[in-house]
């Protein structure tokens, strides 16, 4: 057989085996958690108003999880600028190392958002405002993790004014292929809702963006999650919750491209968590639907929670309190959760650490949000294969 025939039917195959494959895959809700349990090196010590960041080690394809900064004892204590990194899958943690470059200055209430550097394809983190003890920040730092070098700071004009309990989310901006960063609200001696874009290659501020539509109220000690409408391949941002005077739970959606925010209703059946400030979220993709939803974990409406609830951000659906299996959490706030999905399994998991829940904590629980199920490939009937290709 001719070798271009041969490598003809073999692409056939790949590609029925490709549909095959993702016709077949079985998903399952699972929420279960389960206690990670460090297997060697040390994890930080005990902290809250931290920042983690997943992100997927390019030596090893392995999925890590980076912890920086914090407080142990609030805004009258012990702050933090060190780095840990935990391997998601095996449970080591490597410890803190002298820090390269120009590190931030310990601080907590900061945010922090991972993304790939597009000159050296390596992962990195980088770190927005927060308060030092000395007083609230607007610079940023900016963490290469594969060589463990921090950037100097960038304060550069049009930077928001110096904040902390703000949230950050970072995306690609289609129109130029840059990755950027979109900071939300925050406290700065007053509760905020503008909005700022940073351009993480270039180092500029876009000033405050101009929006419209129905934006959140002033607030700080929210949530935000990054996501991309399938339906128009639009880059968005949803907050959730937060604290304007009083603690809040409703949803807001920015369009990063137009600037137009509109208001999430939960149809009458869905119940959305209770108001709360200091919770977490991340964002994951539905395989079965390919349908980004939102996964909301703990913070204090007025007392400590460790209540999971799940959000289609399509729908504006909540799955109400989520029932969990396993060893949850204790109830706390200003802990830190990053997604990511297990290589070994296919699952889709949430990794939360910290917190505070009357005291402070540096444990580590996984919960699994969704099982996979791959089908065995079968090769098409009546396809036989060459034996020379």
């Amino acid at each position: 057989m001719e070798l271009s025939k041969c490598l003809e039917i073999h692409r056939f195959i790949n590609i029925y085996s490709l549909y095959i494959e993702m016709s077949k895959i079985v998903t399952t809700d699972a929420y279960i958690w389960s206690d990670v349990v460090a297997t060697s090196g040390t994890p930080p010590s005990a902290r809250a108003q931290h920042s983690a960041v997943g992100w997927i080690d390019p030596s090893t394809n392995t999925p890590k999880m980076s912890v920086f900064g914090g407080t142990d004892t609030g805004a009258a204590g012990t702050f933090y600028n060190d780095v840990h990194t935990l391997d998601l899958v095996t449970g080591n943690w490597s410890g803190a190392v002298a820090p390269l470059g120009d590190p931030p200055s310990a601080r907590y209430g900061h945010s922090v958002v991972g993304w790939i550097d597009p000159s050296t394809d390596n992962p990195k983190m980088s770190v927005f405002g927060g308060h030092d003890g000395g007083g609230k920040k607007n610079d940023v730092h900016t963490l290469d993790l594969v060589t463990g070098e921090w950037s100097g700071a960038v304060v550069t004009p049009g930077a928001p004014t110096a904040r902390f309990g703000h949230s950050a989310v970072g995306w690609i901006d289609l129109s130029s292929n840059a990755p950027k960063m979109t900071v939300f609200g925050g406290y700065d001696g007053s509760k905020k809702n503008d909005v700022h874009t940073f351009d993480l290659v270039t180092g500029k501020w876009s000033g405050a963006v101009p929006t419209s539509g129905d934006p959140p109220s002033a607030r700080y000690a929210h949530s935000a999650v990054g996501w991309i409408d399938l339906s128009s391949n639009a880059p968005k941002m949803t907050v959730f919750g937060g604290d304007d005077g009083n603690l809040k739970n409703d949803v807001h959606t920015l369009d990063l491209v137009t600037g137009k925010w509109s208001v999430a209703v939960a149809p009458s059946l869905h119940h959305p968590p209770s108001a709360r400030r200091f919770h977490s979220a991340v964002g994951w993709i539905d395989p079965s639907t390919n349908e980004p939803k939102m996964s909301v974990f703990g913070g204090n409406d007025r007392s400590f929670k460790n209540d999971v609830h799940t959000l289609d951000l399509v729908t504006g659906a909540w799955s109400g309190a989520v029932a969990t299996s396993g060893t949850p959490p204790s109830a706390r706030n200003g802990h830190s959760a990053v997604g990511w999905i297990d290589p070994i399994t296919h699952s889709i998991k949430m990794s939360v650490f910290g917190g505070n829940g009357g005291s402070y904590y540096n444990d580590t629980f996984t919960l699994l949000l969704m099982t996979m199920t791959m089908p065995s490939i079968r090769r098409p009937k009546g396809v036989v294969l060459c034996g020379k290709c």
